[in-house]
């Protein structure tokens, strides 16, 4: 029997989830604390759009959205994200080919509407004319990408 220089062991078996001892996997976390974290999370992104949504009504004086107080804010920011999350994909589905032949602009426009229609839903919030929205939204859009994304590079 011949030995070769490397020998080959067969890969252990493991449950999903269960970090093997010597590998850069992340160990086992439980379901009570990963709901936890999950809520936090989205807690913490809630907070973050309600103080971009509040400070870009702030930081204009008015002229780029109208928030009356930071608690409208969270809400909007909250309606926003449902919004964003059950409306906007049909909507941008539907929109696809005027989206492509304007070379991905008309996004912003729906950005834009998404952002007045949360509005709409809000009695704390008014937006003031089409092209201030679509500038909010832009501002919106690019501040909370930012922040989270720097937030949750921070978590790894």
């Amino acid at each position: 029997m011949a030995l070769t220089r490397f020998a080959t062991l067969p890969a252990p078996h493991t449950e999903p989830g269960v970090a093997i001892l010597g590998t850069h996997d992340r160990t086992p976390v439980p379901p009570s604390k990963q709901r936890g974290a999950n809520m936090l999370r989205f807690a913490l992104r809630l907070l973050i759009a309600g103080a971009v949504i509040f400070g870009v009504s702030y930081y204009s004086g008015g002229t780029l959205l109208q928030v009356d107080s930071f608690v409208w804010a969270l809400v909007m920011a909250f309606v926003l994200g449902i919004v964003n999350a059950v409306i906007k994909p049909v909507i941008q589905f539907f929109a696809l080919p005027v989206t492509i032949v304007t070379l991905g602009l008309f996004s912003l426009l729906i950005n834009a509407g998404m952002l007045a229609l949360s509005a709409a839903f809000v009695p704390g919030v008014r937006t003031t004319g089409f092209w201030a929205t679509v500038l909010a939204a832009v501002i919106i859009s690019i501040v909370t990408a930012v922040t989270t994304s720097w937030l949750e590079r921070d978590e790894k």
